[in-house]
């Protein structure tokens, strides 16, 4: 399976890469500045409290606190400061579209939504709308149903990326 590598800029660029192998740039294409060689932070261990910029989400959980995997948050907060790293598990039923994602990111510090891990993708289910600088979206899987209407993915703003990603509408 390949996965869908999107980054926004000046120009919006989308590329197919093959999941094994390391990305090269396509000839007479540079590489983009941000979006390929980032690396999320590595996460709480033991995480087992409210631990400030990290987040874990799972619909059904509350949104008490940042989440943690005993005590999930039920939703992505709608603002994330830069370094900010947001785990999602399982399915993710929560729409962004009137109630977009705010990324602060920076070149530094980007902000992470993520699934666990490639072989651990969280499912998101509705349209989502992401604002913001320096973000990136990995190890997620949409499925979108074709008869909601509500299946997207809008990116906005600069230094915006998907990778390792699955999305896709069925019919």
């Amino acid at each position: 399976m390949k996965s869908l590598f999107c980054t926004t800029g000046i120009i919006a660029s989308c590329l197919l890469m093959a999941p094994a192998m390391a990305w090269q740039p396509p000839i007479g294409i540079p590489q983009p500045a941000f979006g390929i060689n980032e690396q999320a932070p590595a996460l709480p261990d033991p995480w087992n409290s409210n631990i400030s910029g990290f987040y874990f989400v799972q619909s059904g959980g509350n949104n008490s606190g940042n989440g943690y995997p005993g005590n999930p948050r039920g939703t992505i907060p709608s603002t994330l400061a830069a370094g900010s790293v947001v785990i999602l598990s399982g399915t993710y039923t929560e729409k962004h579209g009137n109630n977009p994602i705010n990324a602060a990111g920076t070149a530094a510090k980007p902000v992470y939504i993520r699934g666990m891990s490639d072989s651990q993708r969280a499912t998101i289910t509705q349209a989502w709308v992401v604002n913001g600088s320096y973000y990136i979206l990995e190890h997620i899987k949409a499925v979108w149903a074709n008869s909601s209407g509500d299946g997207s993915l809008e990116i906005n703003g600069n230094h915006g990326t998907v990778r390792h990603s699955d999305m896709r509408r069925h019919r």
